[in-house]
């Protein structure tokens, strides 16, 4: 959770500043991360709205943020070695029986115009929504 951007050598298309290098994976998992690198499945409204790059230190505002979102999954599959999607299904749609998910409904969104960094995307059923849904009612509790 400590570790920086820079220490895990995370870049980006235009680079990051030793600012940027400094958020920690805790700000990314907090959207806090100070870092405003366009990204890639950005909606069109956050441009008239975000910070300039390098005005914002880690861990001092909140602002929603595709990057960090992004970024965190590519980390995840750097330090463990498997895919997000993988790890989802293993983890997650197994262990709460879900009924539909398949690894293939994960799909790697680039727009390499604007970062290295995908979005991840998923496409998962109503009923498999469900009872993720339901497991956030239990507080993280799947077999109570």
């Amino acid at each position: 959770m400590n570790k920086t951007i820079g220490e895990l050598g995370i870049t980006d298309k235009d680079s990051l500043s030793e600012l940027e290098k400094s958020a920690q994976i805790r700000h990314l998992i907090k959207v806090r991360s100070g870092i405003y690198h366009k990204a890639a499945a950005e909606p069109s409204w956050v441009k008239d709205y975000k910070p300039k790059r390098n005005s914002v230190i880690p861990d001092s505002l909140w602002f929603y943020n595709n990057w960090d979102f992004n970024v965190l999954s590519t980390i995840f599959e750097q330090l463990t070695k498997t895919s997000i999607y993988k790890a989802f299904y293993n983890d997650i749609a197994i262990p709460l029986q879900m009924q539909d998910y398949r690894i293939m409904d994960g799909e790697y969104y680039y727009e390499l115009e604007y970062s290295i960094h995908p979005a991840y995307h998923m496409k998962m059923s109503a009923r498999d929504l469900a009872r993720y849904g339901q497991l956030f009612l239990q507080n993280g509790l799947w077999k109570k």
